[in-house]
């Protein structure tokens, strides 16, 4: 997950806890400064220093755009999955847990898509092949 912040300290710490209060627990929260002038940055160490998942990036100088902000984070992320929550958003307690299923069906929707073609032999070896690399 990424959010990008600046000055957004009257919201965050409400904004973290709706995405560490997930049922999915298997997450990776990095949360990208642009220079605030606020407490935002110190609210959040302060609140959040012995939770592993999430980790405060601070950009060198204030980019002024949303977008650079993303592409920071992206560069370090190391999950792989990626959600973006702007810093005065809440996400309801299930939203990854509902997301990730979703993403497993559809997974599973694409797998079969392709394979009782191939269970059927309605298709030939490379109309097989190409359904599978395109999944």
């Amino acid at each position: 997950m990424i959010t990008p912040i600046y000055n957004a300290e009257k919201y965050i710490i409400e904004t973290i806890e709706s995405v560490i209060n997930q049922t999915y627990k298997k997450l990776e929260y990095i949360l990208v400064d642009d220079c605030s002038t606020d407490n935002t940055v110190n609210l959040i160490n302060d609140s959040f220093r012995n939770d592993s998942r999430i980790k405060v990036i601070s950009s060198p100088s204030n980019g002024g755009a949303e977008h650079w902000l993303v592409n920071i984070g992206l560069e370090k992320a190391s999950s792989n999955y990626i959600a973006f929550l702007d810093s005065d958003d809440l996400w309801s307690p299930t939203k990854l847990e509902k997301a990730n299923r979703i993403y497993a069906a559809l997974i599973i929707r694409q797998l079969f898509t392709a394979v009782i073609p191939l269970l059927t032999k309605k298709v030939s070896q490379y109309q097989a092949e190409s359904m599978l690399v395109n999944m």
